[in-house]
């Protein structure tokens, strides 16, 4: 963040620190089980929650996301914020409880439908459901794509609502159909953490990540992750999880100073 200096001020206020995870904190990987917190940013992290609170937003299954960051007194919201836990925590949205067996069925049907597609691999998040297509080869993403809007299209939600899709990076987020996003995910993360009158910032690296720049434009501070400059929702930018690292060391030394 070039313009430290100029905008240092922005944290020296009570702050709620929220961070996506994959491509944040850590770098891009082939497949979601590669991706590791390296032990510098756990303790950066760490070292953060002693001077504000940190939450975690991330597309992981919670248990996958706790797993993968290690850190107790750190807040989580997993599933795109349908489950949230943390100090005294543990939430589940009620509409994504009815949804579960649905989100089993759709994975047992795409895992059917996919087996012949080599590299595809179908997560079933319980609450929600990821198909990932990193590893496929560029002629067969198409086929992906058309039959994970096949399938979903025979499922029905209340008043003949459609499961909800979503694209992310080389991956097909599937959850329930209520109009929700990470803009959402971020407001009921404030909330359920009791975190409302904290300033939000929120770092992402995705195309997800928007709605929740464009939720906390006017009332906290969006940071994009990417090398490239692109229409974004987000105040600032940094170039990657690495340039992420830094600007925890300059918050990090902000408050140790005051």
């Amino acid at each position: 963040m070039k313009q430290w200096d100029q905008v240092k001020d922005i944290f020296i206020q009570p702050l709620f620190l929220m961070c996506d995870f994959d491509g944040t904190l850590t770098p891009i990987v082939e497949t979601p089980e590669e991706a590791t917190l390296s032990l510098e940013m756990r303790e950066r992290l760490s070292s953060l929650t002693r001077y504000c609170p940190v939450g975690i937003v991330s597309g992981r299954a919670l248990d996958n996301l706790r797993s993968k960051v290690q850190l107790e007194n750190v807040y989580y919201s997993g599933n795109h914020g349908y489950e949230i836990s943390g100090p005294e925590i543990d939430f589940v949205k009620e509409e994504a409880k009815t949804y579960a067996d649905v989100m089993s069925e759709i994975c047992a049907t795409m895992s059917e439908k996919l087996e012949d597609v080599e590299g595809v691999k179908v997560e079933n998040k319980k609450y929600t459901a990821s198909f990932h297509y990193r590893e496929v080869r560029e002629e067969e993403v198409s086929k992906v794509k058309d039959l994970v809007k096949s399938v979903l299209s025979k499922y029905k939600g209340e008043e003949g609502k459609e499961i909800s899709i979503n694209q992310g990076k080389k991956v097909i987020e599937v959850s329930p159909p209520n109009d929700w996003d990470k803009g959402d995910a971020v407001t009921l993360f404030r909330e359920v953490a009791n975190f409302e009158k904290s300033f939000p910032i929120y770092i992402g690296d995705d195309v997800t990540d928007e709605h929740a720049f464009f939720r906390l434009q006017d009332t906290g501070v969006g940071i994009l992750v990417s090398e490239e400059e692109r229409e974004t929702g987000a105040h600032y930018r940094l170039n990657d999880f690495e340039e992420v690292g830094i600007f925890f060391d300059k918050l990090l030394e902000l408050f140790e100073n005051l």
